[in-house]
């Protein structure tokens, strides 16, 4: 038997923390609806819209930013962050 354990994934380690208490908020991001959290040492973006009850994580701010954005013009809204036009 293997009792060695695997590295999580990024995408592993992306989807577990949603529901991870240990995680460290670190304050608001330069971006609308984005927030910063430290999960083992590493620097993780949370995009959330709580009015449509949706949030997800994310390794860049930028990534974090620009799902917000299309999340915004799914719902017919206009893009606040990455997306949106000058």
């Amino acid at each position: 038997m293997d009792t060695t354990k695997t590295p999580m994934t990024t995408d592993e380690i992306l989807q577990v923390l949603h529901y991870r208490k240990d995680k460290i908020h670190k304050g608001k991001s330069i971006y609308k609806h984005v927030s910063m959290f430290e999960y083992n040492k590493i620097l993780y973006y949370k995009a959330q819209i709580a009015k449509f009850k949706w949030h997800k994580f994310f390794t860049t701010e930028k990534q974090a930013a620009k799902a917000v954005d299309i999340k915004l013009i799914e719902k017919g809204l206009s893009p606040l962050n990455i997306l949106k036009a000058n």
